[in-house]
């Protein structure tokens, strides 16, 4: 006995899980990505205004008359501090846009999922069920698979966008303290 998967009713079933699980997915991971999303915007703009305002300012804030002859290289390191926290920040954001994609990902691979559920035929109804079920597996796998790696690399890179600028800011304190003494 030859039996076939109704194609149409698969690749529908399908979406309709997928979308259930994406849905789940930003309900218990979307506040923890929205907030290091909004953590890292924050560290952009005022790490990029404490760059802009010092690198302006840079001759009055060092005061050459004055100044102790580490102020100027421990502003030059607070600034390369600053630049990277923008720069971890910028790559926490990039990762971050994976998350947006991942139902998109879900509803671009109905037609391949379609077409391939089409090709599929079983001599037995378990056996048409298994393998209905590998085939579902299969791109929602492939859909999901993206996500782990984004979601650590997004943790990884916002922490990296916090030390940075707390170290970044510490520096640019010394700096102001080296000024005072």
């Amino acid at each position: 006995m030859n039996l076939q998967v109704n194609s149409d009713y698969v690749a529908k079933q399908a979406s309709a899980a997928a979308g259930e699980i994406v849905t789940e997915i930003e309900k218990v991971h979307g506040p923890i990505w929205a907030s290091r999303q909004e953590l890292c915007k924050l560290i952009i703009s005022l790490a990029s205004a404490v760059l802009v305002g010092t690198i302006t300012f840079a001759e009055k804030i060092v005061d050459a008359h004055n100044a102790s002859p580490c102020a100027g290289p421990v502003l030059v390191v607070s600034w390369l501090l600053f630049f990277a926290s923008i720069c971890s920040a910028l790559l926490t954001l990039w990762y971050a846009g994976i998350f947006q994609t991942l139902r998109a990902r879900f509803v671009n691979s109905e037609p391949q999922l379609k077409e391939e559920a089409s090709k599929i035929q079983a001599n037995t109804q378990e056996e048409l069920v298994q393998k209905t079920i590998d085939l579902v597996k299969k791109y929602s796998d492939a859909a999901l698979n993206a996500m782990k790696p984004a979601d650590e690399k997004t943790a990884l890179f916002t922490g990296a966008a916090l030390v940075t600028f707390c170290l970044g800011l510490a520096a640019f304190i010394i700096c102001g303290a080296l000024q005072v003494t």
